[in-house]
């Protein structure tokens, strides 16, 4: 009996030796920790540029010369004659204020859930006038690169926004 307490005892010591020796040692080495960071990097840009709605890595900014602007005037002309949509680009919060009458809101935040709801059925031969407010110009080409990206062939930009509407006496809704 003596000697199965000393066996015992034994195996103790052995397993109280063996846990001393996980705590002592750190868990993951700084190798460790830059290869897992690494191979995850390489995984999420992997699935981020094969994702179709992937962020990109350099996001491209619109440029002027790639889009087509119209005055106030055209905007209006093309509105009453043949129907165009006018997309206001500001956020909600600012549409609710002041807008051109008959707008749709279609803020650049929400541009994919709010597109499904409010344009996702409409004609891409309808033509479609973007505009916003001075300050929000690089929204406004976003929203209407954006709706260029989805198909829409006739997307023009009003060039002032909607200060130069409203100089022109333009309805404009609350």
């Amino acid at each position: 009996m003596k000697q199965i307490s000393t066996w015992l005892l034994e195996d103790v010591k052995i397993v109280e030796r063996e846990v001393r020796k996980q705590y002592d040692q750190p868990r993951m080495s700084w190798v460790d920790f830059l290869m897992l960071f690494g191979v995850s990097l390489l995984f999420a840009v992997i699935f981020n540029h094969s994702n179709p709605n992937g962020i990109p890595l350099f996001p491209k900014v619109p440029s002027r010369e790639s889009l087509s602007f119209i005055d106030s005037s055209q905007a209006m002309a093309l509105y009453e004659g043949v129907g165009a949509l006018i997309v206001d680009a500001m956020p909600a919060n600012f549409y609710e204020q002041k807008h051109i009458a008959g707008a749709v809101n279609l803020p650049l935040a929400l541009f994919d859930i709010v597109y499904l709801l409010t344009l996702g059925g409409e004609e891409k031969d309808k033509p479609l006038i973007v505009y916003g407010e001075t300050i929000s110009r690089p929204y406004n080409l976003e929203v209407a690169d954006r709706l260029l990206a989805r198909g829409h062939r006739t997307v023009l930009v009003l060039d002032g926004g909607l200060p130069a509407w409203e100089k022109g006496g333009y309805p404009i809704g609350p």
